[in-house]
């Protein structure tokens, strides 16, 4: 690994509205990407993006009653019915939500935001918005590209978002059973971190990894990039705590139990439908010593989908593997070509994540399930010619990127430059070929219409169930409906 970051060295990205990325490290757009888009038939947009402080919004229609009532529950300070609060709890961070609001469109904007700072005062506020007919809309990291922060105002009197981010401390860790708690506010990166001090770690990475929450992750059953080997984040969880209009339930005792239904399930991936997760119980590892990802070429898909699913069934697993498609491993490779010199074929990306004694042993264990399913091995990262994984250990731009693996000869520079002269040079790619095509053609197109093969692999969305991607999302509100609890974004699935 050389002196490459890991995701535990990343820092929380509190990001701006309407903008995926750290507005701290800001990403200009390549001129290759530019003219690419022209290529596309993309116009320039007619108007400037609305700034966020320009955005008009409807007077708060929160009841003097129900604001004194939240004010008793959590202090007049953190109750805020500001403009810039109201607009930056505003929806989630969807393609349409994003566009929304730089056209200026903010009529999903809560009446208030009020956050919070213990479970207790998460009941009272459930309590409080029962008793006044108040809407309440769970926010942690906010990262949300299904509808999931988008209120229904109907028969309520105001929308309040309950604001989580406040809860956020690692509040014990047992190294015996190995398990820590952990508040539903606290970050991804700022988890690992807090785990990290004491050689641990969660190994739950998903593309939403520096906005997303751990309330946002057991909400969500989410899933990440390491899921093959550290399992979805429901299956590391072994209690939580949940607070409803009523009081508050607990659930989990032991890693299993033989006595009757386990409610956890029911609670996991429940959005909000029942209540507001507040901590949650989760198995820790100890941090790999060593990290180790290969490329393997395989000349279709249904080649590498029959491989991928000998693994998946049979092992043995490592901790990430990931199936492109022809399309996706064409626009994820700088140079698509290197691939045995054939511009076809697909890319399957292995991880293996341990101990030095174990990763050979496993190496060879799935190489030779890979082989004998006729891939190509193309080596580790370092050959130039293998597509990585897709992390979070980036500067800027989204909280999940394609991490390419360093040209021959490369240094070890880290992992941000690298991922930045990749993904430049992937644009030029496919700049080169819009221009002598004069059509967008698979690369681009793949993702649109039914039908796509691709989604016989990608079943496990990092936060969302396919079946919620299409079509209007429910609305679950209080007195008995509490709104969505709705976590960090889908994107690529792992296998």
């Amino acid at each position: 690994m050389g002196d490459e970051r890991t995701e535990s060295d990343l820092r929380v990205v509190g990001m701006a509205p309407y903008r995926w990325g750290d507005p701290a490290h800001p990403v200009a757009l390549p001129e290759a990407a530019a003219a690419a888009l022209v290529h596309l038939g993309v116009k320039p947009p007619e108007h400037e993006p609305v700034a966020p402080e320009r955005i008009a919004l409807t007077p708060p229609a929160l009841p003097a009653a129900a604001r004194a009532a939240l004010e008793a529950a959590v202090g007049a300070e953190q109750v805020d019915d500001s403009d810039a609060a109201r607009i930056g709890h505003t929806r989630g961070w969807s393609t349409p939500d994003l566009l929304r609001l730089r056209a200026g469109e903010a009529a999903d904007a809560p009446d208030v935001v009020v956050s919070p700072g213990s479970h207790d005062e998460v009941v009272a506020v459930l309590k409080a918005c029962t008793e006044h007919r108040i809407a309440v809309v769970p926010y942690a990291g906010g990262t949300s590209v299904v509808g999931g922060l988008a209120p229904v105002r109907e028969g309520f009197a105001a929308v309040v978002t309950l604001d989580v981010r406040r809860l956020d401390r690692l509040t014990a860790l047992d190294e015996v059973s190995r398990t820590a708690t952990l508040e539903a506010g606290l970050r991804g990166p700022a988890a690992e971190s807090l785990l990290a001090e004491r050689g641990y770690t969660l190994g739950h990475f998903p593309q939403s990894y520096e906005g997303a929450s751990i309330g946002g992750y057991a909400a969500t059953r989410s899933s990440g990039q390491s899921s093959a080997g550290y399992g979805r984040f429901d299956e590391m969880v072994v209690g939580l705590v949940l607070a409803t209009p009523r009081g508050t339930v607990e659930l989990g005792r032991a890693p299993r139990s033989a006595a009757g239904p386990d409610l956890r399930q029911l609670v996991l991936g429940s959005e909000g439908a029942f209540g507001v997760i507040t901590s949650v119980v989760v198995r820790i590892r100890p941090r790999p010593a060593v990290r180790v990802y290969e490329g393997w070429r395989f000349a279709s898909f249904d080649a590498g989908l029959a491989a991928v699913r000998r693994l998946a069934q049979d092992g043995p697993l490592p901790t990430v593997l990931r199936l492109a498609d022809e399309a996706e491993t064409a626009i994820n490779l700088a140079d698509p070509d290197v691939l045995s010199g054939a511009s076809g074929g697909c890319l399957a990306t292995c991880g293996f994540e341990g101990t030095g004694a174990e990763i050979p042993v496993r190496r060879s264990a799935v190489a030779e399930v890979l082989r004998a399913a006729g891939g190509e091995a193309l080596g580790e990262g370092g050959d130039g010619r293998v597509l990585g994984m897709r992390t979070g250990v980036e500067g800027g731009g989204h909280g999940g990127v394609d991490d390419v693996a360093r040209g021959s000869g490369d240094a070890a520079a880290g992992a941000v430059p690298r991922v930045a002269r990749v993904r430049d040079g992937r644009i030029v790619v496919l700049h080169r070929r819009v221009c002598a095509n004069r059509r967008p053609g698979r690369a681009v197109a793949h993702r649109q219409g039914r039908g796509h093969r691709g989604d016989r692999c990608r079943r496990r969305h990092d936060h969302s169930s396919p079946r919620r991607r299409h079509g209007p999302p429910r609305r679950l509100r209080h007195r008995g409906r509490p709104a969505r609890h709705r976590g960090p974004p889908g994107g690529q699935a792992d296998v």
